[in-house]
């Protein structure tokens, strides 16, 4: 691990499981909407429970528009199946009441 930080990389690589991935630099547009979810959350979740941010998530291909906005694609656990099933996507507001209360309005992001 020590010989990772000696090593002549490009900016931004990461060490995931012991492969080297080589990352772009984040868009002006990824800090403002890791902000909102991350204080939205924070607002909403219960004391038993804590924030995370900068974990890995797979994206899709997104069309830069005039207003980008934050779109969240919400998931729970089927305990059968043991995989994970969509339960919304959310353009304006993510508005939950499981696993517990979540009100965040996306459009907040053109204030940051």
């Amino acid at each position: 691990m020590d010989d990772f930080f000696t090593l002549d990389l490009p900016p931004h690589t990461e060490l995931i499981d012991a492969s080297l991935v080589f990352v772009s630099p984040q868009r002006k547009f990824h800090t403002p909407a890791m902000y909102l979810l991350e204080q939205g959350l924070r607002r909403h979740v219960p004391d038993d429970l804590r924030v995370r941010r900068e974990m890995a998530a797979e994206l899709g291909k997104r069309k830069a528009r005039e207003h980008d906005r934050p779109m969240v694609v919400t998931y729970e656990l089927d305990p059968v199946n043991r995989t994970y099933i969509s339960t919304g996507v959310h353009h304006d507001r993510l508005k939950l009441s499981a696993p517990y209360d979540i009100d965040i309005d996306l459009t907040a992001i053109d204030e940051l």
